[in-house]
């Protein structure tokens, strides 16, 4: 006769998987936060995948056009599977914080434009999308690489706080990848311009040419820069002068 003090009776079969898993939970989620006073982003997709969106007040909403929701804070979108997704529009929402991308296989148009979005933004490969819009926010940086997204029609990021020339350079060489790439059918409109967006340095800007005259893009950029070198040159001759005070140059 069994004392109760071994197995099966000591193993409780609630603590594993796949009891303690909750499908609606995820690292897949994405999560924003809004400081305005209503929400009303929407997604498309193919197929039934399970949606979730849960606002910050802790109502629910399980369409793909969610109902629009009067609250602030942080908020989440759950799809069980994110290939199924096709758009994603965030756009006049009063998003604020960081963007924290995902890979999006099959996503065609991403519109976050018109938020205060201050942080990163991670590019990923895309290889789907058409549109990347981006404009009107106050993005201090990107990451990630623009030379995979073939497909892509219209690069919009004007109008944010991207100051770095490096950046804006690297932007523009990958592009030029991203154009030379024998699957690319169609062109592409890009505009960095506008805000507190660097301009290119020569380098940058002998790509940007490429990109218009080689093939036939439309690229819009703030004016060029010095490149970090000769700024940083630029300074030093600035503190520099003779006794005359003219300045010393070589």
């Amino acid at each position: 006769m069994s004392n109760f003090t071994s197995n099966p009776w000591t193993s409780n079969p609630w603590t594993t998987t796949p009891f303690t898993a909750n499908p609606w939970r995820s690292d897949d989620l994405f999560r924003f936060t809004n400081t305005g006073g209503t929400l009303s982003p929407y997604i498309a997709v193919t197929g039934a995948p399970d949606i979730l969106w849960t606002w910050s007040d802790g109502t629910t909403d399980n369409k793909a056009i969610p109902d629009e929701v009067t609250c602030t804070g942080n908020n989440t979108l759950y799809v069980s599977d994110w290939d199924a997704v096709t758009y994603l529009r965030f756009t006049s929402q009063s998003l604020t914080g960081g963007i924290i991308t995902q890979e999006w296989l099959n996503v065609t148009n991403i519109y976050f434009y018109n938020n205060q979005y201050n942080s990163n933004f991670v590019l990923r490969a895309w290889p789907n999308v058409v549109n990347l819009k981006m404009y009107s926010n106050q993005l201090h940086s990107i990451s990630g690489s623009f030379q995979t997204q073939t497909k892509m029609k219209t690069c919009f990021f004007q109008d944010n706080y991207i100051t770095s020339s490096v950046q804006i350079d690297k932007m523009l060489s990958d592009l030029v990848i991203n154009a030379a790439d024998p699957g690319r059918t169609d062109v592409c409109i890009v505009d960095f311009s506008g805000g507190t967006n660097s301009g290119p340095t020569s380098a940058g800007t002998a790509n940007k040419d490429i990109l218009v005259n080689t093939y036939g893009w439309t690229v819009t950029l703030n004016a060029e820069v010095a490149g970090e070198e000769e700024a940083i040159w630029d300074g030093i001759v600035d503190d520099i002068t003779d006794e005359t005070g003219e300045a010393i140059t070589e």
